[in-house]
């Protein structure tokens, strides 16, 4: 079996779990690529992944991935951290720049968006605030941020190449949490009540402008997927501080989920398949993704959302992820990581996929990977 034969295996064992199926065992995803690294050399530094990222990546296809061929998603992976706060308006301290040379990234939030900038964008535009915020207010140099994305786009074509699916989808704006952290959130929550109808105009042009300009490009990716007979799935995560440990459903309910369920229509609409990436809790507000067509779209959660509700009111209808807590995974023994694997694959059925709790800590030690991988080789 060649690669692209693996990646259509590995891509219908997905789309079949957003559907209820289980076709021979349950999908394995793995998120994050430090755990990877050092998998194959544990005193691999955070620096080294930073400014070698391309270099790791090759080492993480060619070393790592042969050992573990029964992982199918691939998540997070790809795109270097050195413009990681850039999204949320924050800086990014860099291991071997600003750290030392083995401390892990660090972002910096300046809370560098006004309450009078809101006037501004809804006069200028958004595109144009933002370029002005990452190239004036935080300092980035455009040329650098260039060379780290096309350098992100070729490590990312290298885990499609090895037989990965969905690396031709990319990661839609957030627009509440931008606004969220660029503005500070005790500022932000208070201009929630002060200057609503504001933040709805700024939120909405943000949307209405990446849709205008991304629609074309969009169906163009699809299509160019498809004749090859691959997906494309889009990540959505655009209000993260509006989950139901900070808002109330009423304040969910303007502010959070009418972007949720924009992007997500959107993508769906031009023939996309949608990745959920839910970090914080959102048990109380799960029954508003019932609203999505059946088979289409997958939840991953981060442990805080309780996965047994999560099975039972949304496991009808698209696929979801387990998770592992990251302390689990870091310090726990192996057999511990195996048994809870073994019973969330038992118990939480046939749209599950086994996963880390958002990424596979970088500190988590190989022999903890190995169990892990071994609840799903041995089905």
């Amino acid at each position: 079996m060649d690669n692209h034969e693996m990646l259509l295996q590995r891509q219908e064992r997905i789309i079949d779990a957003m559907s209820g199926i289980k076709r021979d065992r349950t999908p394995l995803l793995f998120s994050g690529e430090f755990a990877l690294i050092r998998y194959l050399d544990p005193d691999t530094t955070f620096g080294y992944m930073i400014r070698e990222h391309e270099e790791m990546t090759k080492r993480i296809v060619n070393e790592f991935l042969p050992k573990f061929p029964k992982v199918d998603y691939l998540a997070a992976i790809g795109m270097s951290s050195k413009f990681l706060g850039v999204p949320n308006m924050a800086r990014t301290f860099l291991p071997g720049k600003e750290l030392p040379e083995n401390e892990m990234w660090q972002l910096v939030f300046d809370h560098i968006i006004t309450e009078e900038d809101y006037d501004w964008i809804l006069k200028n535009g958004w595109q144009k605030f933002q370029n002005m915020c990452i190239f004036e207010r935080m300092g980035y140099d455009a040329d650098e941020m260039q060379a780290d994305f096309e350098e992100g786009m070729r490590s990312k074509a290298l885990y499609r190449e090895a037989g990965f699916p969905f690396f031709t989808g990319d990661l839609l704006p957030a627009p509440y949490d931008v606004l969220a952290f660029g503005r500070g959130l005790m500022d932000f929550f208070t201009d929630l009540f002060e200057c609503p109808d504001k933040i709805t105009a700024v939120m909405n042009m943000i949307m209405d402008e990446y849709e205008e300009a991304n629609a074309a490009r969009i169906d163009a990716t699809v299509a160019e997927a498809a004749a090859k007979g691959e997906k494309v799935t889009y990540t959505i995560a655009p209000c993260v501080q509006a989950n139901c440990n900070l808002v109330s459903r009423e304040m969910f309910e303007e502010f959070g989920w009418p972007l949720i369920k924009r992007q997500a229509d959107f993508v769906l609409k031009h023939g996309g398949y949608v990745f959920f990436h839910m970090d914080a809790h959102w048990t109380a507000f799960l029954d508003y993704f019932k609203d999505f067509p059946k088979g289409r779209c997958l939840f991953d959660s981060d442990g805080f959302t309780d996965l047994y509700k999560i099975r039972d009111t949304l496991g009808s209808m698209m696929a979801f992820t387990g998770s592992i807590a990251p302390a689990t995974l870091s310090f726990g023994k192996p057999d511990e990581i195996y048994q809870e694997a073994k019973q969330q694959i038992a118990e939480m059925g046939n749209s599950f996929i086994l996963a880390p709790s958002c990424t596979l800590p970088a500190n988590m030690p190989k022999e903890n990977i190995d169990a892990m991988y071994a609840a799903i080789d041995e089905q």
